[in-house]
């Protein structure tokens, strides 16, 4: 979606095609999951076969983004992915009660019935990623297909999954951090923050980066610099 100005509004995002809003989570709402919960539920909401390579994407052309999605979620098994996705689901509609059946999810709450599917999915995926600004997250989380056909892929996610974590434990504090740094560099206080949704945030670091940068430019000229177009730029972004 490109409707940045309601993005900054933190007012829910409607989502026309299931006839139902989707509420812009807060940062204290978020805290309640954890951020390695919400990022990874985030993840697999916004799961591509884009993402694997031509092999794979031959071996499950027959079978779209949605149906492998909602083949995982209505297993039994127990996989932590699929545990933060419904934990995010929660977050992103609040007043619903959230319903799995077999070719459709199904939002009930005081309004009716609203239902996410095949025909919707990728419009919802298109929202949550502008929501979150997922495309610069890492989306080589490890799903596990149900269907026989996808297992190959969940071994091959697995075994990417394995190989990052021979690395060492990684701490997901991404938001947390962004929050420290505006809190001290803005000097304002950091429970106000907590009120904000991630793309105000995201975009309030950006600025916040935006003019630091712009500081230490006009900082250098002043020490004697001679070009000014790249000061110019600057001012550029930060006041378009």
């Amino acid at each position: 979606m490109d409707n940045e100005l309601l993005l900054l509004s933190s007012n829910d995002i409607p989502f026309l095609e299931a006839q139902v809003n989707i509420h812009q989570p807060t940062l204290s709402e978020i805290s309640l999951i954890g951020e390695e919960s919400f990022f990874s539920g985030c993840q697999f909401l916004n799961f591509s076969k884009s993402i694997l390579n031509l092999e794979d994407k031959t071996d499950l052309e027959d079978r779209s983004d949605f149906e492998i999605f909602m083949s995982i979620m209505c297993s039994s098994e127990k996989l932590d992915y699929k545990n933060n996705a419904m934990m995010v689901l929660t977050l992103l509609f609040p007043t619903s009660q959230i319903k799995f059946m077999p070719n459709e999810l199904v939002l009930m709450n005081k309004n009716g019935l609203s239902r996410i599917n095949s025909t919707n999915f990728d419009t919802f995926k298109d929202i949550i990623v502008s929501m979150f600004e997922l495309n610069d997250l890492d989306t080589g989380g490890g799903y596990n297909p149900a269907d026989s056909r996808a297992s190959k892929i969940a071994e091959k996610l697995q075994k990417a999954k394995n190989r990052k974590a021979q690395d060492g434990p990684h701490k997901v504090a991404i938001l947390s951090r962004y929050v420290s740094i505006l809190a001290v560099g803005e000097q304002k206080d950091i429970n106000d923050f907590m009120h904000y949704t991630v793309f105000q945030l995201k975009d309030e670091f950006k600025r916040y980066q935006m003019k630091q940068s712009f500081d230490m430019h006009v900082q250098a000229k002043m020490a004697g610099a001679k070009d000014l177009d790249e000061v110019d730029n600057w001012m550029d972004d930060i006041h378009p």
